[in-house]
């Protein structure tokens, strides 16, 4: 799919279709992570800054925190274990 480029405050600006925008949750005001890789411009939608990185959120797992296996009953799907 091809965007337009045009003009910011002090640089230019890719405009990025409604539908792409949606399907990545990318939303005005986002911030988007920008790289060159093998001559290409890639556009990666960056984390947000309050999203703890998950090794974080794990090294705040304890045994005091850890609950126990929870029993949900048999498959009722296509779900296998």
């Amino acid at each position: 799919m091809q965007a337009q480029i045009g003009r910011s405050e002090d640089g230019l600006a890719v405009r990025i279709p409604a539908s792409i925008a949606e399907r990545h949750g990318i939303a005005l005001d986002s911030t988007v992570e920008l790289a060159s890789v093998d001559e290409k411009l890639v556009i990666t939608l960056a984390a947000h800054p309050d999203s703890p990185l998950l090794d974080t959120l794990l090294a705040r797992v304890t045994n005091a925190n850890l609950h126990d296996e929870v029993e949900i009953g048999p498959p009722v799907g296509g779900e296998t274990w």
